[in-house]
C-alpha cells in the first residue's frame, strides 16, 4: 500500500478516536479508557473504571496531534468528507478552548488554542463564502466548499437509489411544511427564542436564514406573526434540495462539524485570553465573520458591521459570546460553549425567566420554557447520566452525581 495514504487513513482513525472520545468527556466527565481492541475472555473483561477526564484529554491531544502530521490538505479530496489536516488543527483548537474552560480551567490551552487556529488561518486553503445563506443551500445541494465547510457530516440519497445514507437534517430541524413532499416535508422541531433573534444588529442578514421568517399554511407560504417562539430554525431549508422526489422523512442534506467562521472567532476567543485583550489579529477575525453577516466585502473595513475599537478583555468577551451565537445557532456548539465558560446555569435561568415574561398566557409556548427551566435546576445538569445500557454491562462504571 502507498505509504502515505496508509498514514493519512490511521491518522483519520486517531482523528477519529480522539474526537469520538472529545464528545464522551464533555458530555459525561470520565469514561473508561480503551486504546485496545476488546476480547471477551471473560466477564471481567468488560468492567473497566472510568479515567479521569484529565488523562481522557491527554490521549485526545495525543492522537490528533499525531493525527496533524499524517492527514492529507483539504485540497487533495475537494470535499468535506474525510478528515483533512487543517480539520485537525481545527478541532484541535476547539478541543484546547474546552480544556481551557470549565471545569478543567487550564489556561495553558488558550496559547494551544491559538497556535492552531492560527495553522488554519496560515495555510492559505480557507476563507469565508462570501454569503452566509449559500453555505446552507451547499448543503442541501451537496456542493461541496472546503474553503468554509471544512467537515460535514455527509449525506445522500433520497430513500430511492442504491446507495442509502440520509439523515433528517433540514426534516426534524427546518421549516415546517407537511403539506406534501414537493417543497420538502419538515416536522420543525427546533425553534428560535426571543433571545437569539434580539441578539441580531438591525442590517445582519444571518437573522432572517438561521431563523425564518415565514412559514406554511397548507401549500400556501405565509409570513410569521409577531411571536418569535413561533419561528423555525431555517438553516436548512428543503426547498433547495435538488434531489427529487423528495423523501419525507429522510434528506441528502449535510450538517456542518466545523466551519472556518468558527475557526476564526475560536482564534479571536483564544488571542484575547493570551494577550489579556484583543490584539488587532483577533478584532479583524471578528470582523470578517461581521462583515459576511452584514453583506459586505470580508476583508474590506466597513463602519456598519465592524465592531468599536478600545474594548476591554471583558467586553471583547462578551463580543465572542454573541457573535457565537449569532453565526453558529443551531450548528450544535451553544451548550458546550455556555459550559466552557462556566455560564451555563445563570444563562438558562434567565432564558427560562425570559420565556415566561415574553409568552403570556401563551400556555405552549410557556410549557417550551420547562426546558431551561429544568437545565437551571440543578448542576447535575452539566453532564449527561451514564446510560443503563452502559452501566449494566460494565459493572465497574459508576453514575454521574444527581442521577
Amino acid at each position: 500500500m502507498d505509504p502515505a495514504e496508509r498514514d493519512a487513513i490511521l491518522g483519520e482513525a486517531k482523528f477519529l478516536r480522539g474526537y469520538y472520545y472529545f464528545l464522551l468527556v464533555s458530555k459525561f466527565s470520565d469514561v473508561p479508557l480503551r486504546l485496545e481492541p476488546t476480547t471477551i475472555t471473560g466477564a471481567s473483561k468488560a468492567d473497566v473504571v472510568r479515567t479521569p477526564a484529565k488523562e481522557i484529554y491527554a490521549q485526545i491531544l495525543s492522537d490528533m496531534t499525531d493525527a496533524e502530521a499524517k492527514c492529507y490538505p483539504a485540497t487533495k479530496f475537494n470535499h468535506s468528507s474525510r478528515v483533512s489536516k487543517t480539520t485537525v488543527q481545527g478541532v484541535l483548537a476547539r478541543v484546547c478552548l474546552t480544556m481551557a474552560g470549565y471545569p478543567l480551567r487550564d489556561q495553558t490551552k488558550y496559547q494551544e488554542a491559538l497556535t492552531w487556529a492560527n495553522k488554519v488561518q496560515q495555510s492559505g486553503i480557507h476563507s469565508l463564502n462570501p454569503s452566509y445563506s449559500q453555505i446552507f443551500i451547499n448543503e442541501a445541494q451537496d456542493i461541496y466548499d472546503i474553503k468554509e465547510a471544512m467537515w460535514e457530516a455527509d449525506f445522500i440519497g433520497n430513500d430511492l437509489n442504491t446507495t442509502q445514507e440520509q439523515g433528517r437534517v433540514g426534516n426534524t430541524n427546518g421549516i415546517q411544511y407537511t403539506a406534501n413532499n414537493d417543497t420538502g416535508y419538515s416536522y420543525a422541531f427546533v425553534n428560535t427564542t426571543k433571545k437569539l433573534y434580539d441578539l441580531y444588529e438591525a442590517g445582519d442578514l444571518r437573522r432572517d436564514w438561521a431563523i425564518a421568517p415565514y412559514g406554511y399554511s397548507g401549500i400556501n407560504r405565509v409570513n410569521k406573526g409577531a411571536l418569535i417562539y413561533d419561528r423555525n430554525c431555517g438553516k436548512w431549508r428543503r426547498s433547495y434540495e435538488t434531489l427529487t422526489p423528495k423523501s419525507k422523512n429522510n434528506t441528502g442534506i449535510n450538517f456542518p462539524i466545523l466551519r472556518y467562521a468558527d475557526v476564526l472567532l475560536m482564534s479571536a476567543e483564544a488571542d484575547n485570553e493570551v494577550n489579556n485583550g484583543p490584539s488587532a489579529a483577533a478584532y479583524e477575525a471578528v470582523n470578517k465573520v461581521r462583515r459576511r453577516g452584514f453583506g459586505f466585502p470580508v476583508n474590506t473595513p466597513n463602519a456598519t458591521s465592524d465592531l468599536a475599537a478600545g474594548l476591554s478583555k471583558a467586553q471583547f468577551l462578551q463580543v465572542i459570546q454573541d457573535e457565537r451565537a449569532r453565526e453558529l445557532c443551531f450548528e450544535t456548539q451553544r451548550r458546550p460553549d455556555l459550559i466552557r465558560w462556566g455560564i451555563w446555569t445563570q444563562t438558562m435561568s434567565a432564558l427560562a425567566n425570559q420565556m415566561i415574561t415574553d409568552v403570556g398566557n401563551n400556555a405552549t409556548w410557556k410549557y417550551s420554557s420547562l426546558g431551561a427551566t429544568n437545565a437551571a435546576s440543578s448542576p447535575k445538569y452539566l453532564l449527561y447520566p451514564i446510560p443503563a445500557s452502559e452501566t449494566s454491562v460494565n459493572k465497574a462504571a459508576t453514575q454521574n452525581p444527581g442521577y
